[in-house]
């Protein structure tokens, strides 16, 4: 089991407002920019989804 999951990253956040509705897995990654994607001909931005148990190389263990 890797220690540097998303749940414990400095950078994942799931306690945003928009988040409200799902469960806490869930969560923004905001340790870049956000993402641009097309759906019906209209173009939205937000941080990347991720599951709390995820992982990357960029983690940083000061998020709890």
């Amino acid at each position: 089991m890797l220690p540097s999951r998303c749940k414990s990253c400095l950078y994942w956040d799931n306690q945003h407002e928009s988040l409200a509705d799902i469960l806490k897995v869930w969560g923004y990654c905001r340790k870049h920019y956000p993402v641009v994607y097309a759906s019906n001909g209209k173009y939205y931005g937000t941080w990347p989804l991720v599951d709390r148990d995820g992982f990357c190389g960029e983690y940083r263990g000061d998020g709890g």
